[in-house]
Protein backbone atom coordinates (compact mmCIF):
# COMPACT_ATOMS: atom_id res chain seq x y z
CA UNK A 1 0.00 0.00 0.00
CA UNK A 2 1.27 3.29 -1.03
CA UNK A 3 1.71 6.36 2.00
CA UNK A 4 -0.93 7.91 -0.31
CA UNK A 5 -3.50 4.89 -0.32
CA UNK A 6 -2.61 4.53 3.82
CA UNK A 7 -3.84 8.57 3.81
CA UNK A 8 -7.24 8.04 1.90
CA UNK A 9 -7.76 4.68 4.07
CA UNK A 10 -7.05 6.85 7.40
CA UNK A 11 -9.60 9.64 6.55
CA UNK A 12 -12.28 7.21 5.83
CA UNK A 13 -11.70 5.61 8.86
CA UNK A 14 -11.63 8.72 10.40
CA UNK A 15 -14.94 9.51 8.50
CA UNK A 16 -16.69 6.37 10.04
CA UNK A 17 -15.91 6.96 13.99
CA UNK A 18 -16.85 10.47 13.78
CA UNK A 19 -20.18 9.71 12.32
CA UNK A 20 -20.35 7.01 15.05
CA UNK A 21 -19.48 9.40 18.00
CA UNK A 22 -22.00 11.89 16.36
CA UNK A 23 -24.78 9.14 16.52
CA UNK A 24 -23.63 8.51 20.17
CA UNK A 25 -23.97 11.75 20.62
CA UNK A 26 -27.42 12.92 18.99
CA UNK A 27 -28.15 9.84 20.88
CA UNK A 28 -27.39 11.15 24.23
CA UNK A 29 -28.62 14.99 23.64
CA UNK A 30 -32.20 13.20 23.06
CA UNK A 31 -31.93 11.34 26.11
CA UNK A 32 -30.73 14.40 27.58
CA UNK A 33 -33.68 16.39 26.45
CA UNK A 34 -35.96 13.81 27.90
CA UNK A 35 -34.79 13.66 31.31
CA UNK A 36 -34.79 17.82 31.31
CA UNK A 37 -38.72 17.31 30.41
CA UNK A 38 -39.33 14.42 32.89
CA UNK A 39 -37.27 16.57 35.55
CA UNK A 40 -39.43 20.14 35.18
CA UNK A 41 -42.49 18.15 35.36
CA UNK A 42 -41.17 17.27 39.08
CA UNK A 43 -40.44 13.69 38.53
CA UNK A 44 -37.92 12.04 41.44
CA UNK A 45 -33.92 12.21 39.72
CA UNK A 46 -33.82 8.83 40.98
CA UNK A 47 -37.19 7.63 38.54
CA UNK A 48 -35.31 10.04 35.66
CA UNK A 49 -32.46 8.52 35.49
CA UNK A 50 -33.57 5.02 35.85
CA UNK A 51 -36.03 5.25 33.01
CA UNK A 52 -33.47 6.54 30.09
CA UNK A 53 -33.67 3.93 27.21
CA UNK A 54 -30.35 2.53 27.71
CA UNK A 55 -28.65 2.44 30.61
CA UNK A 56 -26.55 5.01 32.32
CA UNK A 57 -23.43 2.93 32.72
CA UNK A 58 -23.91 1.76 28.89
CA UNK A 59 -24.22 5.48 27.49
CA UNK A 60 -20.78 6.61 29.92
CA UNK A 61 -19.20 3.51 28.58
CA UNK A 62 -19.77 3.58 24.75
CA UNK A 63 -19.67 7.48 24.78
CA UNK A 64 -16.14 7.37 26.91
CA UNK A 65 -14.93 4.26 24.40
CA UNK A 66 -15.73 6.23 21.07
CA UNK A 67 -14.12 9.28 22.30
CA UNK A 68 -10.99 7.30 22.60
CA UNK A 69 -11.30 5.73 19.28
CA UNK A 70 -11.84 8.83 17.95
CA UNK A 71 -8.94 10.40 18.91
CA UNK A 72 -7.05 7.05 18.44
CA UNK A 73 -8.20 7.46 14.01
CA UNK A 74 -7.39 11.44 14.54
CA UNK A 75 -4.17 11.18 15.31
CA UNK A 76 -3.64 8.06 13.02
CA UNK A 77 -4.94 9.85 10.29
CA UNK A 78 -2.57 13.16 11.09
CA UNK A 79 0.37 10.78 11.12
CA UNK A 80 -0.72 8.98 7.90
CA UNK A 81 -0.97 12.32 5.80
CA UNK A 82 2.71 13.46 6.62
CA UNK A 83 4.79 11.20 4.55
CA UNK A 84 2.84 12.14 1.63
CA UNK A 85 3.17 16.05 2.38
CA UNK A 86 6.37 15.82 3.14
CA UNK A 87 6.86 13.68 -0.50
CA UNK A 88 5.50 16.57 -2.26
CA UNK A 89 8.51 18.83 -1.14
CA UNK A 90 6.85 20.99 1.64
CA UNK A 91 8.98 21.11 4.84
CA UNK A 92 8.85 19.97 8.71
CA UNK A 93 8.48 23.48 9.52
CA UNK A 94 5.65 23.76 6.81
CA UNK A 95 3.78 20.69 8.62
CA UNK A 96 3.98 22.03 12.08
CA UNK A 97 2.86 25.54 10.72
CA UNK A 98 -0.01 23.87 8.21
CA UNK A 99 -1.18 21.73 11.79
CA UNK A 100 -0.53 24.57 14.10
CA UNK A 101 2.00 22.71 16.15
CA UNK A 102 5.68 23.02 16.86
CA UNK A 103 8.25 21.87 14.70
CA UNK A 104 9.78 19.78 17.27
CA UNK A 105 5.77 17.73 17.42
CA UNK A 106 5.75 18.22 13.71
CA UNK A 107 8.83 15.65 13.61
CA UNK A 108 7.67 13.47 16.30
CA UNK A 109 4.86 12.70 13.79
CA UNK A 110 7.49 12.08 11.16
CA UNK A 111 9.39 9.70 13.07
CA UNK A 112 6.09 7.83 13.93
CA UNK A 113 4.92 8.29 10.42
CA UNK A 114 7.82 6.42 9.63
CA UNK A 115 7.43 3.79 11.67
CA UNK A 116 3.57 3.13 10.56
CA UNK A 117 4.81 3.03 7.42
CA UNK A 118 6.76 -0.57 5.79
CA UNK A 119 9.51 0.37 3.16
CA UNK A 120 7.98 0.22 -0.12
Amino acid sequence: MTDHQRAIDSIEKALEVSAALRRRLVANERTGRSMVKALRRGDPVSMVVGSTPEPASEVRRSTTDLLADYESVRHHMRTALVLPYLAEGKTIGDLGRELGISRQLASRLVKQAHEMSPGE
